[in-house]
């Protein structure tokens, strides 16, 4: 849940993992300073502060603490592949074994729904980490939107790097119709959230 003090408004950013966040932190150090932004849960959070959900950080904020909120959200399915290309990519790094997507999938996905942190709360629903008032965007349309928006409510239009970090990997990813539908069904809050920007 980094937090940017931009100019003189300050930004909130509901960092999702798996959609581009590493990117818009980048993006939003190089308009002003940044704050609430750790990768380490460390013994008082159940996650890194960056991966905060609304039910956690409205508790300690509230909704109108920040001039703005925005997050980034994209396809559920395409999230947790991304996920998986991740995990594998960790795995291999360490000469292990990761089971097949269509195996990995449902597991941690059944695991998720005994301990939502799980992973850092990467398997978390979109959903839960925004609020009504969170400004919302689709990994889909690319980051441009993102930075522009940036621009214009930082009232900073000075050109910075824009620079999206993709970790496109050629992990296979196969995916049976039963997995889709499973992931779906478990991300149907997400599917609406994404439905609404269309």
């Amino acid at each position: 849940m980094p937090l940017a003090r931009l100019g003189n408004k300050l930004v909130f950013f509901a960092h999702i993992p798996k959609t581009g966040g590493t990117s818009v932190e980048t993006y939003l150090r190089s308009k002003g300073r940044l704050a609430l932004h750790h990768n380490r849960s460390g013994e008082w959070l159940k996650c890194s502060p960056q991966h905060m959900q609304a039910e956690v950080y409205t508790a300690m904020f509230g909704s109108d603490f920040w001039d703005h909120a925005f997050a980034v959200i994209r396809d559920p399915v395409a999230r947790l592949q991304s996920e998986y290309r991740h995990r594998t990519r960790r795995a291999a790094a360490r000469e292990r074994d990761i089971a097949p997507f269509d195996i990995w999938a449902p597991r941690v996905l059944r695991r998720a729904l005994d301990d939502p942190y799980l992973l850092d709360n990467h398997l978390r629903p979109q959903a839960e980490f925004v609020c009504e008032d969170t400004t919302l965007f689709r990994l889909e349309d690319g980051l441009e939107p993102v930075f522009d928006w940036i621009d214009e409510i930082s009232g900073d239009a000075t050109p910075m790097p824009r620079d999206w970090k993709r970790n496109l990997s050629h992990v296979d990813v196969g995916m049976s119709a039963e997995t889709e539908l499973l992931i779906r069904d478990f991300y149907a809050d997400d599917e609406r959230l994404l439905a609404g920007l269309m």
